[in-house]
């Protein structure tokens, strides 16, 4: 969308875009939430169940995953790109 449009965004996606990444961690990380509340049961019981995979595939994600540095920086790659299109919009709309 952001390419399709000129490279163009407006400040509600700006504001909306962080919003909407953050809630979707959130859903997505919700079948961990009764672990860090100390509910082992329920949680082995999520961590078994394929339909947690409404959880943005977090029971299939579970089965393959393993520890690489490669999500941290997924993730700073993701930040450094929202912040590279408000600058660009910024300096865009000081050049107007």
């Amino acid at each position: 969308m952001y390419f399709a449009r000129g490279r163009r965004t407006g400040l509600v996606a700006l504001l909306l875009m962080p919003v909407l990444m953050a809630a979707g961690a959130l859903w997505a990380l919700a079948p961990d939430i009764p672990r860090v509340l100390g509910f082992m049961n329920l949680y082995r019981r999520l961590d078994a169940d394929p339909r947690c995979d409404v959880f943005l595939f977090h029971h299939s994600i579970d089965k393959v995953e393993t520890d690489s540095p490669v999500y941290p920086v997924l993730f700073v790659f993701m930040l450094l790109c929202m912040l590279f299109v408000a600058w660009t919009e910024l300096r865009k709309v000081e050049a107007d």
